[in-house]
């Protein structure tokens, strides 16, 4: 079931970002009847939109528990971002409107990436080159657990955020978890084409030793 309400929150989300897009290019090109008119053809849809949008939101932070930092500035943006697209409609105000737009979609890249800066920066000093003589084969894989997944499993693999499984406990074979960790399941995305061969390996050995 929260597979499918994370997919119809990022449904909701993408078309509510093309509605206002749209709006926003229409506003900004001086269309102002074509506005209208858009306006008035979505308004029951975009009222629907919006409702999937912010409830399939609210319910999974509520899941997720406490909220990280990302996911609270998310929030604030996204509530800011609201009366600037009303005022613009309403006001005919160009720039309140595409400020809400790239308000918008500075979110969209922060749901995406889990990161302000949409980037995930490497620990300080880590040595990811396996031919280099002061490699740790364990060190790697902590920096690519904290980077992929410490938000859903926590510091011991039991965290089980977003309704993730205990991975200290867990009964599942090598094949068996690396089918999961490749493909997705659930919440969880596909990371099959995110990690090369080193990193899986590097990964492998960090989930082994939170194995109880």
């Amino acid at each position: 079931m929260y597979f499918y309400l994370s997919l119809t929150h990022k449904i909701s989300v993408s078309l509510f970002l093309i509605i206002y897009l749209f709006k926003a290019l229409m506003l900004i090109a001086n269309h102002k009847e074509t506005l209208k008119k858009f306006s008035r053809l979505v308004k029951i849809p975009e009222m629907i939109i919006s409702v999937l949008f912010l409830a399939t939101g609210v319910y999974m932070l509520i899941k997720g528990g406490h909220p990280e930092l990302y996911m609270m500035v998310k929030i604030v943006l996204v509530l800011a971002s609201i009366p600037l697209a009303v005022i613009g409609i309403r006001k005919e105000k160009k720039l309140f409107l595409v400020l809400s737009v790239v308000i918008l979609i500075y979110v969209y890249g922060i749901a995406e990436t889990h990161s302000l800066t949409f980037t995930h920066p490497s620990p300080e000093g880590l040595i990811e080159n396996v031919e280099d003589d002061n490699y740790q084969i364990k060190v790697h894989g902590l920096a690519l657990y904290q980077q992929h997944c410490l938000r859903c499993h926590g510091e011991q693999g039991d965290k089980m955020r977003y309704e993730s499984p205990d991975i200290s406990t867990t009964s599942l074979d090598k094949e068996q978890r690396w089918e999961i960790i490749n493909n997705g399941k659930g919440m969880m995305p596909a990371f099959g084409k995110k990690l090369d061969k080193n990193e899986k390996k590097a990964l492998e050995e960090y989930l082994l030793s939170l194995k109880k």
